[in-house]
């Protein structure tokens, strides 16, 4: 089916009584797992507990720069850093109730919609929450998968604090959509990406989406095309993290799965079949620099995880894998450290040769 919103897990609504507790073990869970999934195999140094005021300021910095790729999977860096400040926030045992508002953001960034409305119901229920238009936006959000009025009714107290806020109207668009409302859901989606002004690429995905779904094809057509183009645009400025490149895979699945739907609507021509084999193959090929991405982060986990110096087999395979996402210092150290161990090894020979006559200017770390 076209158009599909991704099913968030709901875990039970903890009680009042050791909220905290229960909060830091749900947190070591989600860490856990996030960092299972990034192949991360060994914790990192220890270091100076950061204070409580620290912990927070640097917990909502992280927050902040989240929020601010809007849509994008946090980096693995970025959730050990996260776990972190939280677990020094849940051990100074604090009564501040935004504390809840500080936990419940970063629950919503992580996925974990169940466990972000328990502690942001409690922050909105407090008299500090109760003026917060972001904690009823991530609310909405938390909500609209499932509950689709709950979330409007969440959204309305968001707009009345912070009126043309993109991320509220983008919300009030999903929630119209859910419960069948689609020119409403239309209507605020325009809104969202004119409030947005082309900052991020979710406000233009959704629109595209919502064109399509009211079936105004061109008009999806050329909107998503946008999306891609934005996408594409992101993955330059920030080629080194896995964020860009899966929101890239995103627009062309949405891209395609357009031009599918409007065949069938309207009718296929050549000039679609090539388009949409067209954008299959450019999927493909940022399908593979993520692979390349996984790659890297095994390597880096697999020289962390021994005890002796990598092998010359294993820093070749390193060095290979940086040079094909275009980070070609790093291979050419690694190709070096090769040469060290084998003066003699070929493939290391001919892949320094290789990277000494590409600039890093010319790498192509931006392309899929």
């Amino acid at each position: 089916m076209l158009f599909m919103l991704v099913d968030h897990p709901r875990v039970p609504r903890p009680s009042s009584p050791g909220r905290f507790t229960v909060i830091a073990l749900a947190f070591s869970v989600l860490f856990v797992s996030q960092r299972f999934v990034w192949g991360q195999t060994t914790p990192p140094a220890a270091e100076k507990a950061p204070t409580y005021e620290e912990a927070v300021e640097k917990a909502t910095e992280i927050l902040d720069r989240l929020e601010s790729h809007w849509g994008e999977q946090p980096g693995r860096e970025d959730v050990d850093q996260l776990s972190t400040y939280v677990t020094a926030i849940q051990r100074s045992d604090p009564t501040d109730p935004r504390v809840d508002y500080l936990f419940g953001r970063a629950f919503a960034a992580m996925g974990r919609s169940g466990a972000a409305i328990s502690t942001l119901e409690r922050f909105v229920s407090s008299r500090e929450g109760r003026n917060e238009w972001k904690a009823y936006r991530i609310l909405g959000d938390s909500y609209v998968e499932d509950y689709p009025r709950q979330a409007l009714k969440k959204y309305e107290k968001a707009a009345a604090l912070k009126p043309d806020e993109p991320t509220i109207l983008l919300g009030v668009s999903k929630a119209h959509f859910k419960v069948g409302e689609n020119a409403k859901a239309l209507e605020y989606a325009i809104k969202a990406a004119d409030a947005d002004a082309g900052a991020h690429v979710q406000p233009i995905a959704h629109l595209a989406r919502m064109y399509g779904v009211n079936q105004q094809w061109p008009e999806a057509d050329r909107t998503a095309v946008a999306a891609v183009e934005k996408a594409q645009e992101r993955l330059r400025s920030d080629p080194a993290r896995r964020g860009p490149l899966l929101a890239l895979q995103d627009q062309y699945d949405l891209l395609i799965e357009i031009l599918q739907s409007q065949m069938t609507a309207t009718g296929a021509t050549a000039d679609k079949f090539a388009r949409v084999g067209r954008y299959m193959r450019e999927r493909a090929a940022a399908a593979q620099k993520l692979a390349l991405h996984d790659t890297v982060v095994l390597l880096e986990n697999g020289m962390r995880f021994l005890k002796t110096d990598p092998s010359a087999d294993l820093l070749l395979e390193y060095g290979i894998s940086m040079a094909e996402l275009g980070r070609n210092a790093e291979a050419a150290e690694a190709m070096n450290r090769v040469l060290k161990m084998e003066p003699d090894n070929g493939p290391a020979k001919a892949w320094l040769s290789r990277l000494r006559t590409v600039s890093p200017a010319s790498a192509p770390a931006d392309q899929p």
